[in-house]
Parts: structure tokens; C-alpha cells; sequence
């Protein structure tokens, strides 16, 4: 079978979106995840979308100028990395959760090399982290996330995309909630520790020859691992809402568009 040009250039368009979103989407757009098998996903995601776009009129790309392909093109990225990075919002709050509770907890002084962000993070984030994966693997959300991509070229033609339907204010706005998320994970260590504090400095001024100092850490860690087990069937069922959420919006971004 011969390609023609049109449908090399139709092919590359829908291409260079999956390349965007697969780089940025959650957990393959990790770094857990090595570049040759993220550019292999993006071709066989390709050679399995393209078939099912028919939206764009072959003989159109074929009579554009270089300049506007580039353009195209360019879009094209940058829509795909939007999108992975819209999807990716709830791993982002998680991250903010575990920053948080190593925060107050003192964990900070503990940093691990985290491979999902490619830098060193707390023990806490790694778990969250690590946690909110196997979830959303086992929950199926990653074919949830991947059925609504292949529906945005339905709504985006590839060959006629304006930057201006992108809902930025939208896109703020999940900024904005990942942050919520973030802080409201965190509420029942952040809480239970801040009583301990309370109860700490208490004691200090009752009995002086306390060492509050030398106690606290220890007191705080524990206090948080403990919280964080008890709390964990809670976190199940709150990440399982909030994945649930988070797909419905991305859905609903698109649709919109």
C-alpha cells in the first residue's frame, strides 16, 4: 500500500498530538517511563486513531504551504501537551499532599530520589505517589483517559486547529483544585499533628526540664504514620471520587472545545 503525501502529513499531524499527550499524561509521561517505549505508545496509538479520523480532507493538507504545516504542527504539540497535562492535574495534588505531610512532619530532612519526577522527594510523596498509580491501573482509568483523547480529534480537526478554543480559564481552574485536592489529603495528619504541637508546648512550659525539641520529630513522625494507616482505607475511596472527577472534567474540557 503507497502512501500519498496527504496521508503522510495526516499521519504526522495526528502524531505529533499523541507525542505531546503521551510525554505529559500520568504516569507514562513520567519519568518512569523511557522515551523510546513513550515514542513507540505514540505510533501505535497513532496507527490505531487515524484509521477512525476522517475529519480531515487529504486534498486541504496537500495544499498547504510549508508555513502553515510548521504552524500545524506546532499546535498539534502543544494541544497534546495540554492535554496530558490537564489529565495529569490529580497527580499533581498528590504530590502537594505528600510535600505537605513531609512538611509537618519533618520528613523533608529525609529526601529519596523519586524516578516518577526524575528528582528527590520526601517519602511520603513517593508513597502517595505511588499509590495513586497502581490505582489508577487497576481502576482502568488509563483506558478512561485514552478513550476521551481519541474522542478531542472528533471535536479538534487536526488541520484547522485555533488556539483560542482552548478554555484557559478552565485550565486555571484545575490548577486551582489540585491544589484543594492537595491540601484537603492532607487535613487529617496536618490536623492531628497541629493538636500534638499544641499538647507539646503545653507540656513545656509545665514541666521545663521537658526537651521538646529532642521529642517532637519522633513524636510527629509517628503520629503522622499512624494517622496515615488508619486513614488509608478513607484515601481509597476518596482518590477512587476524585479520579472519577477529574476524567468527567477532562471529558467535559473537551467537549466544550
Amino acid at each position: 500500500m503507497v502512501l500519498s503525501q496527504g496521508s503522510l502529513l495526516f499521519y504526522a499531524l495526528i502524531f505529533l498530538r499523541v507525542t505531546g499527550f503521551t510525554f505529559t499524561m500520568p504516569i507514562w509521561g513520567t519519568h518512569l517511563s523511557f522515551t523510546p517505549i513513550k515514542i513507540l505508545f505514540a505510533v501505535v496509538l497513532t496507527s490505531i486513531i487515524a484509521p477512525v479520523v476522517n475529519s480531515i480532507s487529504l486534498s486541504e493538507i496537500e495544499k498547504m504551504s510549508d508555513g502553515t504545516l510548521w504552524v500545524i504542527s506546532i499546535m498539534q504539540v502543544f494541544v497534546g501537551i495540554v492535554f496530558g497535562f490537564v489529565s495529569r492535574m490529580v497527580f499533581f495534588s498528590l504530590s502537594i499532599t505528600g510535600e505537605w505531610i513531609g512538611i509537618a512532619s519533618g520528613a523533608t530532612s529525609s529526601q529519596i530520589f523519586n524516578p516518577a519526577q526524575g528528582g528527590m522527594s520526601n517519602i511520603f510523596d513517593h508513597f502517595y505517589m505511588t499509590l495513586a498509580s497502581l490505582l489508577f491501573l487497576t481502576l482502568g482509568a488509563h483506558h478512561v483517559l485514552i478513550t476521551y483523547f481519541v474522542d478531542s480529534f472528533r471535536v479538534f480537526d487536526p488541520s484547522a486547529m485555533n488556539l483560542a478554543q482552548l478554555n484557559i480559564q478552565f485550565i486555571m481552574s484545575q490548577f486551582v483544585q489540585a491544589l484543594i485536592y492537595g491540601i484537603k489529603l492532607a487535613l487529617p495528619v496536618t490536623l492531628a499533628i497541629l493538636i500534638a504541637n499544641i499538647i507539646m508546648g503545653v507540656l513545656a512550659r509545665v514541666v521545663p526540664q521537658m526537651n521538646v525539641f529532642a521529642t517532637s520529630l519522633q513524636i510527629n513522625f509517628m503520629l503522622t504514620i499512624i494517622v496515615m494507616i488508619i486513614s488509608l482505607p478513607l484515601l481509597g475511596d476518596e482518590l477512587e471520587k476524585i479520579f472519577s472527577i477529574s476524567l468527567s472534567q477532562f471529558k467535559n474540557f473537551i467537549e466544550v472545545l
